[in-house]
């Protein structure tokens, strides 16, 4: 405070307060009354000067070089006189103002009105005071100190009562050097712990955590990493500072070595190295001959070390709040990269691994016990060791992970790559688990042995898929699901449910990639949409059984009777159907866009007629190597009989036939006799079954007739409508026929009148 503008102040209040306590016992109430409106007037001075002063150095920003001693002097005389006068007052004049209760109570609240104000005055004296001394501290490098003096400052400040202009100049104040001090200490902190970090803009490089680097104080910088710990933690209305500083430092741990050494363990090795003045954290390339894969117990050690670095790293008083922090920000994220990258990769995947597996829960266990040695986490701290010792889920979900990822890629290989499928060879699936062992839970032997003989009544075909290509990968799909559900026969109940779940999503995931992964491929070959429509049927053959097959030695309640994929049956045959559907009428409108109806009945007509034969002979070679020949022959028969329906409606639709139009006609018929046995790759003595499969041939070969045979043959073939012609023809058909052939004569008149409906 500025002594120059408080001296006049200063002075007049010391020589009023003598003059009271020298003549304090000839004083009569005029003269106390007198002296104490005297003291207030000057206190209210005194306060007065306090402000402009105050005013002047924080508002108006006046620099001032003279010191405050002699002032702070003057302000303690001031109080302590105080003090004596108020005992004085309070000893000599209870007496005389006894009588008068009113004027004690007056003059008692003058006296603390005086009281108060100079109590302020102290309040502001202090702040001040405060607020240089600290700058002082700062420049020392006396952190603590500064801190103390500016968390005193703000109580002080806090509790008094002054003009708002001049309380927000000191708050300003105080909240300046409180930031000034946040930074020196910041400073400190970032000398004493060392980071160099190199950006990492790509967190999937190992390589790029290789320049990483801690440096952290032995016990010899305790003393300044104590300074500023408790300078730190002083500032808390503020700043927050020690809060701040932890959490960086856990957050950075985090990021720049704990979460690379979890996820990158083959690549990266944590060294830590012991300096003069600091221990060193950073990371190195294991040697080459070291295991590719590093062991889990490997990685726990070196978490732990990293931890035991930074736990030491501090004073012993403030190391436990410093683990509870490092515990809050690092645990959580780190308990998700273990469980993800390390101990679900530990979960065996073979049954015969499992007893290896017991090392990995005593090494976590052990770990978990560490990190609340250290103080990293709570007592009932679990969460790593119960992932750990839920081994038969996760076993079985990793079993079904992989699984489902074999089917997948057995599906996602091309469907070119084909083998013949025989009978002999799906009719030994039924029986391949005639020596599997029943479990508790299963059908009795009597019920067994009834189902065998059973199977040894059904006849040699019976429930055998017909002989066809399917794909090799379709064939090894269905053996890993008779696999899957055969391991499931002897595991428990949650395993057994999870494999007999996986066999579902399997034919699931067969439903939806076959069609569309495969998509491009097969629309270029018209051989591979019949491979895919026996790949399905071939799964949809083996799926009306396999739950029965297995679903009576399944444990309880999985052998109730409904564990089935029957239900996926009629999806595989739906999707199978449209595979040849889209095929056949792909075909079927190539066949007839190609064909000129139009040349039928000129001498380019047999030449149009055998092209077309010969394409549709081209696919019957190509389908009867794919499909199995009872389908053969109903796809061939289908493409035939849409090529004659159009020749036949084509005759059937002319008005008028010249002879010369009817025996090209009959050529052309004559040619679709001859080759539509061998169109159908039908034997030598099957050519009347053409029919079974080409609705139109019987139709053909009566068209054929009519163009060759005259009036009265037709009439007789027609044998008033019980002949073979009414088979295949109506009347009014045949009537066209005869009004197109011949000229209109008696003997047509009256061959029509013959030729009518009954």
């Amino acid at each position: 405070l500025h002594k120059e503008k408080m001296a006049v102040a200063g002075g007049s209040t010391l020589s009023l307060v003598s003059n009271i306590l020298q003549k304090s016992s000839a004083f009569d109430e005029r003269v106390i009354e007198e002296g104490i409106q005297q003291l207030s007037r000057k206190s209210s001075a005194l306060k007065e000067n306090i402000y402009d002063f105050l005013k002047e150095n924080y508002i108006s920003f006046d620099s001032y070089m003279d010191s405050t001693l002699s002032l702070e002097e003057k302000l303690r005389k001031i109080s302590s006189e105080f003090k004596r006068l108020s005992v004085k007052v309070e000893n000599d004049l209870r007496e005389r103002v006894a009588r008068s209760s009113e004027k004690r109570e007056e003059t008692e609240r003058k006296l603390a009105d005086i009281q108060f104000r100079i109590g302020f005055v102290e309040t502001l004296v202090h702040v001040h005071d405060a607020i240089v001394g600290s700058k002082a501290d700062l420049q020392d490098e006396k952190y603590a100190s500064a801190a103390e003096r500016l968390v005193s400052a703000r109580e002080h400040l806090g509790g008094s009562q002054c003009e708002a202009r001049v309380y927000a100049a000191l708050d300003a104040e105080l909240s300046c050097h409180t930031s000034d001090l946040a930074d020196a200490l910041t400073r400190e902190w970032n000398k004493l712990i060392v980071w160099r970090l190199k950006e990492v803009s790509e967190t999937s490089n190992p390589s790029a955590y290789l320049h990483s680097e801690l440096k952290l104080p032995l016990k010899s910088g305790m003393d300044r990493v104590s300074e500023v710990i408790a300078a730190s933690s002083k500032l808390t209305r503020d700043a927050h500072l020690w809060q701040k500083l932890q959490r960086q430092f856990a957050q950075r741990l985090l990021e720049a070595f704990i979460k690379p050494l979890i996820c990158f363990p083959e690549h990266l090795e944590l060294v830590k190295q012991q300096e003069k003045l600091a221990v060193v954290l950073k990371f190195k390339k294991p040697s080459k001959g070291a295991s590719s894969a590093r062991s889990l117990a490997t990685l726990y050690n070196s978490i732990l070390s990293i931890f035991k670095a930074a736990r030491e790293a501090i004073p012993s008083e403030y190391q436990e709040e410093w683990t509870e922090e490092l515990g809050q920000v690092v645990c959580p994220e780190m308990a998700e990269l273990l469980i993800k990258n390390s101990l679900a990769e530990s979960v065996p995947g073979k049954s015969s691994e499992l007893k290896e597996y017991k090392t990995v829960i005593t090494n976590t266990e052990k770990f978990e016990r560490s990190l609340v040695d250290l103080g990293i986490v709570g007592m009932d701290y679990s969460e790593l060791s119960e992932y750990a010792k839920n081994i038969n889920s996760h076993f079985a979900a990793k079993q079904c992970q992989s699984l489902l990822l074999e089917a997948r890629e057995l599906l996602k290989r091309p469907v070119e790559k084909t083998v013949l499928m025989k009978p002999s060879e799906t009719a030994t699936s039924l029986q391949r688990l005639s020596d599997a062992p029943l479990s508790g839970t299963t059908a009795t032997a009597g019920s067994e042995s009834g189902l065998e003989e059973k199977f040894d009544e059904l006849k040699e075909l019976s429930f055998q898929f017909p002989t066809c290509l399917i794909s090799e990968s379709v064939k090894l799909f269905v053996d890993l699901l008779y696999d899957t559900l055969q391991s499931s026969l002897t595991s428990s109940f949650s395993s057994a449910t999870q494999q007999f779940n996986t066999a579902r999503y399997m034919v699931d995931l067969f439903c939806a990639v076959m069609p569309s992964y495969h998509k491009p491929t097969v629309s270029k070959q018209p051989k591979l949409a019949l491979v895919q429509h026996n790949n399905c049927m071939y799964v949809a053959h083996h799926l009306i059984t396999l739950g029965h097959q297995f679903y009576s030695r399944l444990p309880e309640p999985l052998n109730n009777g409904r564990s089935t994929l029957i239900d996926f049956v009629f999806k595989l045959r739906a999707l199978a159907d449209e595979f040849f559907t889209s095929e056949m009428e792909k075909q079927r409108k190539a066949i007839l866009d190609s064909l000129r109806f139009d040349l039928l009945g000129s001498e380019e007509g047999e030449k149009a007629i055998q092209a077309t034969l010969g394409k549709i002979s081209e696919l019957s070679n190509i389908y009867f190597e794919v499909i199995p020949v009872s389908v053969h022959h109903k796809a061939v028969g289908a493409l035939l009989n849409a090529v004659l329906v159009k020749v036949v409606g084509r005759v059937l639709g002319m008005e008028d036939i010249s002879m010369d139009e009817a025996t090209e006609l009959y050529h052309v018929l004559e040619v679709v006799i001859e080759k539509g046995p061998s169109v159908l790759l039908l034997s030598q003595g099957q050519p009347d079954s053409v029919s079974q499969y080409c609705k139109e041939w019987g139709k053909v070969k009566q068209l054929a007739a009519v163009l060759n045979a005259g009036l009265q043959e037709i009439v007789e073939m027609w044998s008033a409508g019980s002949g073979p012609l009414a088979k295949d023809f109506t009347a009014g058909e045949v009537r066209g026929m005869v009004k197109a052939l011949f000229q209109n004569t008696e003997r047509r008149a009256a061959a029509l009148s013959k030729i009518s409906v009954k």
